[in-house]
């Protein structure tokens, strides 16, 4: 199954990514290995640092309402 892009990686495979990054592989060895870019890996460790969360962010994957009248566009 293809990965389809905009949509947020299962939590499952956060903690994958980062506890082999813990247990000391090197981040293109972990991208390679789990499929994901280097920079995700890399935004995802900085993002553990800074608020200690890995969950994906609210809305992601998802588009913003239409302005109202324009529902039919």
């Amino acid at each position: 199954m293809a990965w389809r892009s905009g949509l947020a990686y299962p939590q499952d495979l956060r903690e994958r990514v980062l506890a082999a990054v813990d247990a000391g592989l090197a981040v293109r060895k972990v991208a390679s290995l789990f499929k994901v870019s280097i920079s995700y890996t890399y935004k995802a460790l900085e993002r553990r640092a800074a608020t200690d969360d890995v969950a994906p962010q609210h809305g992601a994957g998802s588009r913003p309402p239409k302005p109202a009248g324009h529902e039919a566009a």
